[in-house]
């Protein structure tokens, strides 16, 4: 998977197993497709590397959390159908 500029530090499944959440040393999350490695979403907002990340049980939301000694809890707003795409296949990451 191609898109952090620095170290990979976390990786994690969703439950159905259809996404990826990794967290990096350059301060961002990416949600990514876990089939095809196509990345979805970034999430930004901690300052230093983000050190764990995981989905909840039902897939509606995302935690985060990072060596600046906060987590960040983000909600997953899965349209309906984006530009074409089928439903569910990009997810919008909002802070919850």
């Amino acid at each position: 998977l191609k898109g952090h500029t620095g170290a990979v530090l976390c990786v994690a499944f969703s439950r159905d197993a259809r996404w990826l959440i990794t967290g990096g040393a350059d301060e961002t999350a990416r949600i990514w497709k876990a089939a095809t490695g196509q990345p979805l979403a970034q999430l930004r907002g901690h300052s230093q590397r983000v050190t764990t990340a995981a989905f909840s049980a039902d897939g509606r939301r995302a935690v985060t959390g990072s060596a600046d000694d906060t987590a960040k809890l983000w909600a997953i707003r899965v349209p309906a159908a984006t530009a074409g795409q089928p439903p569910d296949t990009v997810p919008v990451l909002v802070p919850a």
